[in-house]
């Protein structure tokens, strides 16, 4: 019993430690869905403080293409409320394509380029120029162990400060 209280805990801790901002996910490994297959993913993010709140529900939507090819869109919408006023909208939904490219007994590598599609001019949440970038994901199966590293480069321009170029990587 304590066992199945531990799972079901950690089942509804871990999903509110998405990553929040436009793309649901900061890592990911080389394994896709196969062939016809569906996924559906939720994210929920919430902060608050004194005087602000600001909160995120991203919809992914994942399709199996075929073996090696995985298609998903992510629909972000937010939610802002300060002292002086409250606004949500949906932000700029991404488009990814991750695709394993190599394959060999215990070493993966995939790519997955993405694209960040402005949807309203008249959004706080959106961009309004179009974003772009790319994934790197490696995964490295040793035993009973599994070793991921994923490097991104995302480019997109940003209201205040013009065009930034960020460079991400993660490995767990």
């Amino acid at each position: 019993m304590k066992k199945y209280l531990i799972h079901l805990l950690l089942a509804l801790i871990i999903p509110s430690f998405a990553y929040a901002g436009k793309k649901a996910l900061i890592w990911d490994d080389t394994e896709t869905l196969g062939t016809g297959n569906s996924q559906n993913e939720n994210y929920l993010f919430y902060t608050k403080n004194t005087e602000d709140r600001e909160g995120s529900y991203i919809f992914n939507f994942t399709y199996g293409y075929n073996d090696k090819t995985d298609i998903a869109l992510n629909i972000p919408f937010k939610y802002s409320k300060n002292y002086e006023n409250t606004c949500s909208d949906i932000s700029d939904p991404f488009v990814e394509v991750k695709y394993r490219f190599f394959e060999r007994e215990n070493l993966k590598f995939a790519i997955k380029p993405f694209i960040g599609i402005p949807v309203k001019r008249d959004s706080e949440f959106s961009e309004h120029h179009l974003s772009y970038g790319i994934t790197l994901i490696s995964q490295l199966e040793i035993d009973k162990f599994t070793f991921y590293a994923n490097s991104s480069f995302i480019v997109h321009k940003n209201k205040i400060i013009g065009q930034n170029e960020i460079f991400q990587s993660v490995s767990g």
